[in-house]
C-alpha cells in the first residue's frame, strides 16, 4: 500500500533529497596529542587518516561492547567527533577520564552547527560537488565555512553537510533553489532503515558488540594496535566473525509494535526495535537483533504483538529498491 510520502521518498531515490539530522552531537578534539590520543580510544584508523577525511568509528568499553557509535571528521584544526546527543557527556567523560597527561582539549560544539544529509543519486550535482569517498571538503555559504563530508550509504551516494546553526535555513534554501527535495521525517527514516543503518539507543544498545551491526564494520581497523576493546573485536575477528546475533531487517504486514518479541522454533530470537514503511520492499520494515539460528536472509519467523501474532521474513540490509 503506497503511502502519502513515497513522492518525496521517490525524489530521494531518483534525484536527491536532503533533511536536517536532529539527536546529532558534536564535540572538537584539538591538541598536539589529539591523533595519538584517540588512535587508543576508537575502533578506527587514526593516525594514518588523512587531513580532511571522514569516516565512521565506535567507542568500545573494555569488555568489547558499545560505548557510542562515532563518525570522525579529520579536519585541518582538529578532529570533530559525531555521536547521538544523548551520548556526547558520556564520551567526553570517558575521554576525558583515558587522558590523564595527554595534550587534548574538547570542546562541545552543540546548538553552534547543524547537520544536514543530502542522498541520492544527484546528490553531488545539487550540494555543487562530489566529493570523493571519505573526503571532505570545505565549502564557503556566504562569508562562512561549512564542511561537506561524503559519507556514502550502502547503494547511494550520500553527502552530510557541517553547518552553522544560524545558516541551517540558508543552506536549506539553496540545495531548494538547485532542485532538491526536501524529505519529511517518515521517507527520511525508511531510507536510512533500508540502508540498514540503526539509531543507537533505539536500534543498538550498550549490549551490543559493534561486530553485531553490520553498518558499523566499514568502521573498524583490523590492522591497527591497541584500542580499548580492541581485545574482543580481534577474537570475534580470528574466529570468522562467528557472532551470536546480528542486526537485521524483518519484513511483515501489518506493522508491528517496537518491543514485540521475534520468535523462531518456539523461542525468542529478537526483539523488534524499530519499524516503517519500505517503498524498496513494498512490506513493513523493522529492525532488530536477531539470533543467528533464524538470522538468514529468507527465515520466517512469528512476531508476537499485543494484538495477536504476525508472520515475518528476515532479510539482509541493504535493501536494493526495485
Amino acid at each position: 500500500m503506497a503511502r502519502g510520502w513515497e513522492q518525496n521518498y521517490r525524489a530521494a531515490r531518483t534525484t536527491a533529497g536532503f533533511y536536517p539530522v536532529s539527536g546529532r552531537a558534536l564535540t572538537a578534539l584539538t591538541g598536539d596529542d589529539r591523533n595519538s590520543f584517540l588512535h587508543g580510544m576508537v575502533v578506527s584508523e587514526v593516525n594514518q587518516a588523512p587531513e580532511n577525511s571522514w569516516t565512521l568509528s565506535a567507542c568500545l568499553t573494555p569488555k568489547g561492547k558499545m560505548l557510542s557509535d562515532l563518525a570522525l571528521y579529520h579536519l585541518p584544526d582538529g578532529i570533530w567527533i559525531e555521536t547521538e546527543q544523548t551520548l556526547r557527556e558520556t564520551v567526553e567523560t570517558t575521554l576525558r577520564r583515558y587522558a590523564l597527561r595527554a595534550a587534548i582539549e574538547l570542546e562541545d560544539l552543540s546548538g553552534r552547527w547543524s547537520i544536514l544529509d543530502i542522498t541520492g543519486p544527484d546528490a553531488g550535482a545539487f550540494a555543487g560537488e562530489l566529493p570523493e569517498p571519505g573526503q571532505v571538503v570545505q565549502r564557503m555559504l556566504g562569508d562562512r565555512a561549512t564542511f561537506l563530508a561524503r559519507t556514502d550509504r550502502p547503494l547511494q551516494p550520500t553527502l552530510r553537510w557541517l553547518v552553522p546553526a544560524a545558516l541551517e535555513a540558508a543552506a536549506s534554501d539553496s540545495l531548494l533553489a538547485g532542485g532538491a527535495t526536501r524529505l519529511e521525517p517518515e521517507p527520511a527514516a525508511a531510507l536510512r532503515m533500508e540502508a540498514g543503518i540503526p539509531v543507537f539507543g533505539t536500534d543498538v544498545s550498550a549490549d551490543n558488540l559493534v561486530l553485531e551491526v553490520p553498518a558499523y564494520r566499514p568502521g573498524i581497523s583490523f590492522e591497527k594496535g591497541c584500542y580499548i576493546g580492541q581485545e574482543t573485536v580481534a577474537r570475534l575477528h580470528a574466529r570468522g566473525e562467528k557472532i551470536a546475533r546480528n542486526l537485521r531487517g524483518v519484513l511483515t504486514d501489518p506493522a508491528p509494535e517496537p518491543g514485540s518479541a521475534v520468535m523462531a522454533g518456539g523461542k525468542q530470537v529478537g526483539t523488534i526495535t524499530s519499524t516503517t514503511w519500505s517503498p524498496a520492499a513494498g512490506r513493513h520494515l523493522s529492525l532488530a537483533i536477531v539470533h543467528r539460528s533464524a538470522m538468514e536472509h529468507g527465515a520466517v519467523v512469528e512476531i508476537l504483538g499485543t494484538e495477536g501474532t504476525i508472520q515475518g521474513t528476515v532479510t539482509e540490509l541493504p535493501i536494493q529498491d526495485g
